[in-house]
């Protein structure tokens, strides 16, 4: 019987990790039949030798591929769309990256439920829980009670954080991508804003996952400067992918990047192109510029408040 849903698991040295993830696929309770396809970037250890474990367990079900060489290192970003999508056979997409996790065992059934009675929803989303093990805590993505429809321009505004192990989509939603999409940084939120294109997002608060922050993690190897520039190359694409369309958003977004680069560069002594990305954020976005500044000053006044109560 071909499956509803392929699930989607991207993974690279998650020995750690990798069977609580497994585990998350096996635990979902469905009325209809789903696929495991589980890319491993040829990882170093022994993350390959636990995903072939449960490949023996479950032929069936976890359908695995196996890279000989690092396509990551390779320059090729988009693993999704360069391996896994052309062998994805399920109507539905879910998505989770080999070091979160599922927790709720109704998760897939709850969200397709949904999206099979509501045509007009091109992905469905939800709550997590997040682990970080640098800091020691555990926090949700939204203590709000967020609505339950979103567009498009909340994709964008980042209004409701969209983890990826929480993303399930239409999978005709995601055949086709921009050109450019195989070598950005941030793929997952650019897969969000091309499947919104087709139709509107719900957003449950209901926590069915756990995404995990460690120190091996790709936000955490990457540097703040690296991460600036690659926003600042993704925002300059998507006004053009989205025919300008949302430029009052995207040169927002654009000018808050800026700011944060400015105070990188002043950091590092570098005052001139500090000042020149400051006026440049500036003239894309004054808004912006505006409320960043107040919330930064926000953030100092609390931080001094919070420290005075702690002296006294």
């Amino acid at each position: 019987m071909k499956p509803l849903v392929s699930i989607c698991c991207i993974t690279y040295n998650h020995a750690t990790f990798i069977r609580n993830a497994l585990e998350g696929f096996l635990l979902q309770k469905t009325k209809f039949p789903f696929e495991v396809i589980i890319h491993d970037d040829s990882s170093t250890d022994g993350t390959e030798r636990i995903i072939r474990e449960y490949e023996s367990n479950y032929p069936e079900v976890i359908f695995p591929i196996y890279q000989k060489e690092n396509q990551y290192s390779k320059g090729i970003r988009r693993i999704f769309a360069t391996f896994m999508l052309q062998k994805c056979t399920g109507k539905y997409v879910a998505l989770c990256e080999g070091d979160d996790y599922w927790t709720d065992p109704y998760k897939l059934q709850k969200q397709v439920d949904f999206l099979e009675t509501h045509p007009d929803f091109a992905l469905c989303v939800h709550n997590v829980r997040v682990i970080d093990e640098r800091a020691g805590n555990e926090t949700f993505i939204t203590k709000a009670n967020p609505r339950m429809e979103c567009t498009i321009a909340d994709v964008l505004e980042n209004r409701y954080p969209m983890p990826t192990c929480s993303t399930i989509v239409r999978t005709d939603s995601v055949r086709s991508f921009p050109p450019w999409f195989s070598v950005i940084h941030n793929g997952d939120w650019v897969l969000q804003i091309t499947a919104s294109q087709f139709g509107k997002v719900c957003f449950m608060n209901d926590p069915m996952a756990t995404y995990v922050r460690h120190k091996g993690g790709i936000s955490v190897t990457t540097s703040i400067e690296y991460q600036n520039d690659q926003l600042i190359k993704l925002f300059h694409l998507l006004n053009q992918y989205l025919h300008f369309e949302y430029k009052h958003i995207i040169d927002k977004l654009f000018a808050r990047v800026l700011m944060n680069k400015s105070m990188v560069l002043l950091k590092k002594g570098m005052y001139s192109k500090a000042v020149e990305c400051l006026l440049q954020a500036f003239f894309t976005s004054p808004g912006a510029c505006v409320e960043k500044t107040v919330e930064k000053a926000h953030l100092f006044v609390t931080q001094r408040r919070d420290g005075d109560r702690s002296r006294s």
